[in-house]
């Protein structure tokens, strides 16, 4: 089997060579005689295809396996005119030998034909042929035929394409085209590497069952292009084409894929990159496009879908997901169109692509997009000047701006159907948005539209009308109907009716065109407004907006508007109206707001219009006019908050107002800076007028001020103050007659007395003020305040009827007339000062200002007579030369109206000349007293010749501390008892005198020093020296008032005690004898003022060695015990010969108790030479009587010298009386004796004890 199969191959091997090499050694004989051939192959090719051809030359060659021959020269002729339809440089054919054995007939296998040029026509039934052609029967063909052969390839230098229906022809050179004919299909493949100015290369290549052109070839199609220009290649495309894409360059790349059906194209599909793609009447300039495309051919038309369209510039990319495209012709009677769409294009991103990348020209007028249509659709209708142009979509939050943003809209939505010369909106945005910049400063507030707008335009002319289109913002909501007719040669001609259906007024600005108002205007139509409440309104416009507004009536321009809890903010600084409820008219330039209600502060406005005669003017002008009726409280803070503060508003900020008034007020207020004029009235009814800092009040005030911008006026105002009655009236000069120092002059009358100054200006000195008198209060307000205008208060009066219990010499009678004036300047700063008059015996200067640079008012007061000057700075000084001067007078009154909250002293220096000088009883003459405040303490001198030396008051925290006085000399007698003294309101003491004499007793040199304590003074040191006594002590003094007490210890040294005596105005008696005593005493009350009936306390006394010369009555007192004198009278007793003219003693020892009123002593001991005297007992110091027990020893031995034991007193004296007696009898037989006295001082009684016992035992007669 296998053999028999290898046998079967071999043989027909063997066959197929021999075969192969007989046809070989055929052509190998026949080729080289070919030429003789030539006039039978162009009679064979006229028959073959009708055309008749001249051959230059004929040659033989063998390629592969196919014989063929080479034709040179060939001249193909017209039909018609046997005339060279064009020329074939050369034409290879090839024998197909196996497929010439098999049929029968020879066969070609490969034509080739190369061509310089070559001509192609397209006819304008579609089909295509060589110029000068017609068939055998002499009829015209535009149709080839594609000889039976298997391959055939056309080489054409010059490629002349010539398009009779659109009278257009295209060059191209290097032009190749395959033909390869299969028993399946046909193949055609042309491609053109040098396709000139059309493209850098082309390749097309088909596929078709028969590539036979006459019939029409049907199959699909490849096309490839590099670099082909659109510029070039559109006008073959046709009008249609141009119309559709009026494209004027671009180099395109593009890979298509096809289908062919008899000669036509049916559909195509592929990518395409377009580089600089220009479009004509258009700055559109796209550097990079590219997409998916599929184009289909419909019945009428075609369709293009573009896919993954994508625009690049650089990196960046800008995509378009989908566009169709379609073009339909028309049908029977029809027109055909043209229809661009997509579902969605983002013309914020195309936007962007094309300014980013300066693909379009960016100029002030061009336009910017932003936001999204959908189902977008663009249709033309026609073509050339009569084609209609429509569109529709879909926007959603559509932007447009120009590029110098003179124009904004944004946040449109809606749908859109129209075309160029009619068209609808339905509009429906939530949030639309826009801005003329021209017109507004800021975009208008985003509003929501719904309704319809259309408009037709005709004739160059347009009208764009809607019958409701309602617009809602956050602030305001309206309907209109409106036509507005635009044309190129006039003004556009409006029909506006706006109905306002709800609105606020505080957004009224922000609608206003406030680039073409004058800004003033605008500023103000905006600020005016700013609350309230639009309940209704409606704004009419007809006419053409270059007339407006419409002063020849051209036109008419009307807007009345209902506001309610509105504000009319009229002007700056002016006190706005609220609570409107009133009507606004704009007609033409007018402007009117009546009101019917509303309020200036709590008061009522009960009629109020506000009118602008003209609104378009250089002087417009507001005119308002006010009537108010309610709480003075508000009229008064119209005066203080509004430019009238200007005129009377600083005078009365601090004042507060109630009670009835009435305000009428008119004000013409310049919209464009000028003077505003006032003119108005308040009247004034049971109304009040206080000021607090100051605490005045005015109650019942009844009258009228007339209130003006020069000024206010007020005759005769009625009123009451701290419940008196008075009298005001304020002038103002003209306003011709007014200067930069113009004044206005407020003056008040009034009777007033004590209680009223106090409740006017509260202080305790009224106290000593009585009666009434007539006042008069003048103050000077000038308009512009400096130091030539200042701001004065001038008070004056005679006194009359007011008595002044003041000490002199400011003393005055009640019905003694008596000049007093105050005046004061109030402002500037700089001037302030007080300036008062009393009847020349009070005058004084107080610089306010001087606060500012020092702790003190800088002050000059003068009492009595002398030169006033002007303060100096830090200086407050009281001064003056007075008659009579009673400074405890004085400082009764200074203490009594102290304030302990006020630590810096009114004046701080005094310099004073008084003729008689007068303090707590004591009087001085020709007094010079100076004292100077410096760092809280007083330093001075005073001088005169009862006084000299300096004075030292120290203070701290306001409180004296201390009272030093170093004095050359004191000299004063002894005062009446004056008022009592708290030790606690003492401080601190250092005196030291010099020289101290008191009631012509001269007490030497005299120190006291005193510290306080908490509920008194202790008196740390007094001392005292002089020839005659020399004194020490210390005490405490505390208590108050009748809880008063003195306690004292006092040593008391006395060198020679006759001259002590004498220097206290007693009979000394006492010769060559020195005292000391130590006293410790107590007593409720103060040291000036010792009670002897409330003094308790001892003493004790020790009188050295001396003598009495003569026995008298003065000893005895200063003892407080007996009067010798009396004793020696009363008892008749004879001492003669125990004492002759004098007693000698050696020393007399005493202790006293003092206890309610008595002197009580158990230890008096006179010792001398004659006797021992011991007395015990009762003195009354108060009853001035005796209850005493005397003892008397006698000392027979020494001569008994008793009588220099009774030293001063009555004990001593009854002493002196028993040594008589005893001197009597045998005085060596007596031991003592005692003896009883009793009785007054005046008249004692000495009674002997029993004479049996003369020795009684000694008892405490207390």
């Amino acid at each position: 089997m296998i053999r028999k199969s290898a046998f079967i191959l071999w043989a027909v091997f063997a066959g197929w060579l021999a075969l192969t090499a007989s046809i070989s050694l055929f052509c190998q004989f026949w080729l080289p005689h070919t030429v003789i051939y030539k006039d039978l192959l162009e009679q064979w090719v006229a028959d073959t295809s009708g055309y008749w051809i001249e051959i230059g030359s004929v040659r033989g060659q063998w390629r592969g396996l196919q014989p063929g021959v080479v034709i040179e020269g060939v001249q193909i002729m017209q039909p018609d005119t046997n005339r060279v339809a064009f020329e074939i440089e050369q034409v290879s054919v090839g024998v197909a030998l196996i497929q010439s054995m098999f049929s029968g007939r020879l066969s070609l296998g490969y034509v080739e034909a190369d061509v310089s040029s070559l001509s192609i026509e397209r006819y304008s039934d579609g089909h295509i042929g060589l110029p000068g052609f017609s068939s055998a029967q002499g009829s015209p063909t535009s149709s080839l035929s594609i000889p039976n052969v298997r391959n055939i390839r056309l080489r054409v230098g010059t490629l002349q394409w010539n398009d009779r229906p659109l009278d257009k022809t295209l060059t191209l050179d290097g032009v190749d085209v395959f033909f390869d004919r299969t028993p399946f299909d046909d193949r055609l493949e042309i491609s053109l590497t040098q396709a000139g100015e059309l493209a850098e290369s082309m390749r097309l290549l088909m596929v078709t069952d028969s590539l036979e052109i006459s019939a029409g070839v049907t199959g699909p199609v490849y096309f490839q292009a590099i670099g082909l220009q659109l510029a070039q290649l559109a006008p073959f495309l046709g009008s249609d084409f141009m119309q559709d894409f009026p494209v004027t360059a671009g180099r395109v790349d593009l890979e298509l894929w096809g289908d062919l059906e008899r000669a036509r194209l049916t559909g195509l599909s592929g990518q395409t990159l377009i580089d600089e793609l220009n479009l004509r009447h258009s700055n559109v300039r796209l550097p990079e496009v590219s997409a998916n495309l599929n184009w289909r051919y419909t019945d009428r038309g075609w369709r293009l879908d573009l896919d993954e369209l994508a625009f690049r510039h650089d990196q960046d990319v800008l995509e378009i997901a989908q566009l169709s495209i379609t073009r339909k012709k028309p049908a029977a009677g029809g027109q055909a169109y043209f229809l661009l769409g997509t579902d969605a294009l983002d013309l914020g991103e195309i936007n962007r692509f094309l300014y980013a990348h300066e693909l379009v020209t960016k100029t002030d007028s061009a336009l910017q997009l932003s936001g999204t249509v959908e189902d977008f659709r663009l249709r033309r209708t026609g073509s050339g000047e009569q084609a209609l142009y429509t569109v529709s979509g879909v926007a959603n939050q559509i932007g447009v701006s120009q590029i110098s943003q003179q124009l904004t809209v944004s946040g449109v939505n809606g749908l859109l159907s129209g075309s160029r010369s009619s068209g609808l909106v339905w509009l429906s945005s939530n949030e639309m948005i826009f801005r003329y910049e021209p017109w507004f400063d800021e975009p208008l507030p985003s509003a929501a539209l719904a309704g319809m707008v259309s408009w037709h335009s005709d004739a160059g002319n347009t009208s764009v009308r809607s019958d409701a289109l309602i617009a809602r913002t956050a602030t305001l909501k309206t309907q209109s109907r409106f036509e507005i007719d635009l044309s190129p040669d006039s003004s556009p001609n409006v029909d506006l009716q706006i109905d306002i259906l709800d609105g606020d007024i505080a957004a009224l600005g922000r609608y206003l065109p406030f680039r073409v108002m004058r800004p003033t205007l605008a500023t103000w139509l905006a600020r005016s407004l700013p609350s309230g409440h639009f309940d209704r309104g409606g704004v009419v416009l007809r006419g053409k907006l270059d007339d407006f507004p419409f002063d020849h009536n051209e036109g008419r321009f009307q807007a009345l508007l209902d506001i309610s809890d509105t504000e009319l903010d009229y002007g700056q600084g002016w006190e706005p109206l609220k609570s409107l409820e009133a009507g606004i008219l704009f007609d033409g330039r007018r402007m009117e707001l009546p009101a019917r209600q509303g309020r200036i502060y709590d008061t009522s406005a009960i009629g109020t219009t506000a009118v602008i005669e003209d609104l378009l003017s250089d002087d417009a002008v507001l005119s308002l006019d006010v009537v108010a009726v309610g709480d003075f409280g508000d009229g008064l803070r119209y005066l203080k908050n509004t430019p009238l503060k200007d005129t009377v508003g600083p005078h009365i900020n601090a004042a507060a107002g109630s009670g009835g008034s009435d305000l009428r007020l008119v004000v013409d207020y310049p919209l464009f800076g000028k003077a505003v004029s006032v003119d108005g009235s308040l009247r004034l009814s049971n109304a009040k007028l206080g000021f607090s800092e100051q605490g005045i009040e005015f109650d019942e005030i009844e009258g009228e001020i007339t209130i003006r911008d020069t000024g206010v006026w007020a005759d005769d105002l009625q009123a009451t103050l701290v419940g008196r009655a008075v009298t005001v009236s304020i002038e103002t000069p003209d306003p011709d007659e007014q200067k930069p120092g113009a004044e206005s002059w407020i003056t008040l009358d009034g009777t007033f007395g004590p209680a009223d100054y106090n409740q006017l200006f509260p202080s305790s000195w009224y106290q000593h003020l009585a009666g009434e008198a007539k006042w008069r209060a003048r103050m000077v307000l000038p308009k512009l305040v400096s130091r030539d205008h200042p701001v004065t208060l001038d008070l004056t009066s005679d006194l009359r009827g007011l008595a002044v219990d003041l000490p002199d010499p400011l003393w005055k009678y009640k019905s003694d007339p008596e000049s007093f004036s105050l005046h004061t300047v109030l402002a500037p700063v700089g001037m302030r000062m007080i300036e008062i008059d009393y009847r020349d015996q009070l005058r004084g200067v107080f610089d306010l200002d001087g606060l500012r640079v020092a702790a003190v008012i800088p002050a000059e007061v003068v009492l009595g007579a002398g030169e006033l000057s002007w303060p100096v700075s830090g200086r407050a000084r009281l001064s003056g030369e007075l008659d009579h001067l009673d400074i405890s007078n004085w400082q009764a009154l200074l203490d009594s109206e102290a304030d302990e909250e006020v630590t810096v002293p009114l004046f701080n220096q005094i310099d004073l000349a008084v003729a008689e000088l007068s303090v707590a009883g004591l009087t001085a003459s020709q007094v010079q007293l100076s004292l100077l405040y410096h760092r809280e303490d007083w330093h001075g001198e005073i001088d005169s010749d009862q006084v000299k030396g300096r004075i030292v008051l120290d203070y701290s925290a306001g409180q004296l501390d201390q009272l030093r006085m170093d004095l050359d000399h004191l000299n004063f007698v002894a005062a009446e008892e004056g008022e009592s003294i708290a030790p606690s309101d003492l401080p601190a003491m250092n005196i030291q005198i010099k020289r101290l004499v008191y009631d012509g007793v001269d007490f030497g040199r005299v120190g006291l020093h005193t510290s306080p304590l908490v509920d008194g003074l202790s008196v740390d040191e007094f001392s005292m020296h002089s020839d005659s006594l020399k004194a020490m002590a210390t005490g405490r003094w505390s208590g108050r008032s009748e809880a008063m007490r003195s306690q004292f210890e006092i040593e008391l040294e006395i060198p020679q005690i006759d001259s002590a005596l004498s220097m206290f105005g007693f009979d000394g008696g006492i010769r060559d004898a020195d005292a000391r005593a130590e006293l410790k005493v107590q007593w409720p009350d103060s040291p000036m003022n010792m009670d002897l009936k409330a003094l308790s306390g001892s003493m004790e006394i020790d009188v050295g060695k001396g003598s009495l010369p003569e026995v008298k009555p003065g000893v005895g007192r200063v003892l407080g015990l007996l009067s010798l004198q009396t004793i020696q009278r009363r008892l008749s007793l004879d001492f003669s010969d125990l004492l002759g003219k004098g007693f000698s003693f050696d020393r007399i020892e005493a202790t006293f108790e003092f206890d309610q009123g008595d002197a009580y002593t158990d230890s008096m001991t006179v010792t001398g030479p004659a006797a021992l005297i011991e007395v015990s007992g009762r003195t009354g110091m108060i009853a001035r009587d005796y209850d005493q027990l005397i003892t008397v020893t006698p000392k027979v031995t020494s001569s008994l010298p008793v009588a220099g034991a009774l030293v001063g007193g009555p004990v001593v004296g009854a002493a002196l009386f028993l040594v008589q007696k005893l001197l009597g009898s045998e005085i060596e037989k007596l031991s003592s004796y005692q003896y009883r006295l009793t009785g007054g001082w005046d008249d004692p009684i000495i009674t002997p004890k029993d004479p049996k016992n003369p020795v009684a035992p000694a008892t405490d007669l207390r």
